[in-house]
């Protein structure tokens, strides 16, 4: 009986090992994938590092073209009061001159006036 108890041992022994074997196999693969995953991680956060600066860099051009179409905006607007304001005056002047013409005019005429007793 010890005879087979070394024997025994042995194949406990190569058993062990072989799964340890497999076990520091698993490990290395497992090793390799978190180094490539890191790399992986690392590109991909670069890549949005990179997205969220020209992201940054828009939004601050549309800001600016919009502060810009806003002041460009009520420029325009500011030019249209003014040439209706322009417009207005002149035709009030229009409007006044004609009624002094029809005043004059009026004046300048006899108008006969009945008086019933």
């Amino acid at each position: 009986m010890q005879r087979r108890r070394p024997l025994a041992t042995k194949k406990r022994l190569a058993s062990v090992s072989t799964q340890l074997s497999n076990v520091e196999a698993q490990h290395r693969q497992l090793e390799d994938q978190v180094e490539e995953l890191s790399r992986k991680n690392s590109a991909v956060k670069a890549e949005y590092d990179t997205l969220r600066e020209r992201y940054r860099c828009q939004d601050l051009e549309f800001r600016r073209v919009a502060e810009r179409g806003l002041q460009l905006l009520k420029s325009i607007m500011r030019m249209k009061i003014e040439a209706a304001e322009h417009r207005n005056e002149k035709n009030e002047r229009v409007r006044n001159a004609r009624v002094s013409k029809e005043l004059r005019k009026a004046t300048r005429r006899p108008v006969g006036i009945e008086i019933e007793p």
